[in-house]
Order: structure tokens, then sequence, then C-alpha cells
């Protein structure tokens, strides 16, 4: 019950733009990522919502980023990302922790979790190149820096529906 609603707009239950989807998502950006309960608890909302939300207590577990991606919300996409990132990595094994509800870093349950990194990686993709129906679109949520003059992006051998593909940009 707690994570179901945003699986029903993934599945195509809710269609990504639709009013339930939106309603779904800030439920869960306002109520269930950041409640006390859960072990984040705000002491100040409007300073701590961007980087402490976008995520759920368990990495990866939620497909936001791709929610995100096909709505049209690059920057939500990107900070579900790398919240996910920055909460839930271990920085010396380069794995997922489940948790980290003390404080973030620290997990506790599972560790080295192999879904929870092929969902990571899946979305990593998805910046980069994402399927949509009958389009690909390339670079849809790249941070902005990335793009900065001398920076490179360059991508090899990339399987999508369409066949596979490089993109230097």
């Amino acid at each position: 019950a707690l994570y179901g609603p945003v699986h029903l707009i993934d599945c195509g239950i809710y269609a990504d733009d639709s009013p339930e989807a939106g309603w779904i998502l800030r439920d869960a950006e306002d109520n269930v990522f950041v409640g006390a309960e859960r072990g984040r608890a705000l002491t100040d909302f409007d300073s701590q919502w961007f980087s402490w939300g976008g995520i759920t207590i368990q990495a990866n577990l939620l497909p936001n980023p791709l929610v995100y991606l096909r709505r049209g919300q690059p920057k939500l996409a990107i900070r579900a990302f790398y919240n996910a990132l920055a909460t839930f990595c271990y920085e010396d094994v380069r794995t997922f922790c489940e948790h980290p509800v003390d404080f973030l870093g620290l997990g506790e349950g599972p560790f080295y979790k192999s879904a929870d990194e092929s969902a990571f990686i899946a979305w990593f993709r998805s910046l980069l190149i994402c399927e949509k129906g009958r389009d690909l679109e390339l670079l849809p949520a790249v941070p902005l820096e990335w793009l900065a003059d001398g920076n490179e992006i360059k991508i090899r051998d990339a399987a999508t529906w369409f066949g596979p593909m490089n993109l230097h940009v």
C-alpha cells in the first residue's frame, strides 16, 4: 500500500500526464518519502525537501526517475537519480545499501542488492537514452553541467529497441 500507487503510473494504469499521476507523485514526495515514520523527519520542509526527497527508504525500489522522464520533468528525474546515489551508495564498495534511516549513508538490512544496482543502471541509461514508444530520445535528462564547453559525452554500442547506436556530443 505504501509504494503501490507509483507502480500504477509506471505500469500504465494511470497515464504519466494524468491528474492522478500528479497526485500520486506529490503525495509520495511530500508525505511518504520524507515522513518521520520512514526515518526521514524533516525539521525544515522547505530547505530539506529537495535534497532529501524523490526517493524511498529502500534503494531504487520505485522507478521515480523513469516516471519523471516520461512526464517531461528532467530536473526531477535527475534529482531522484542523484539523491539515490548520494543516499544509498557505499563509497568504499560502490554498491547500494538498504534503509539508511538512522542517518544517510548508513544502511540497515540487506546489502549488495543486485536488483537495486540494476535499477540504478537502467535509470542512468534512461537519462542518456530513453525509448518512448516509437521515439528514441537522446540526452532527455542529462545534467546541464555535462554540456558545458570542453565536456564530452560518448555512448558506444548502446542497445536500444531500434538497434545499437553511438553518440558523441
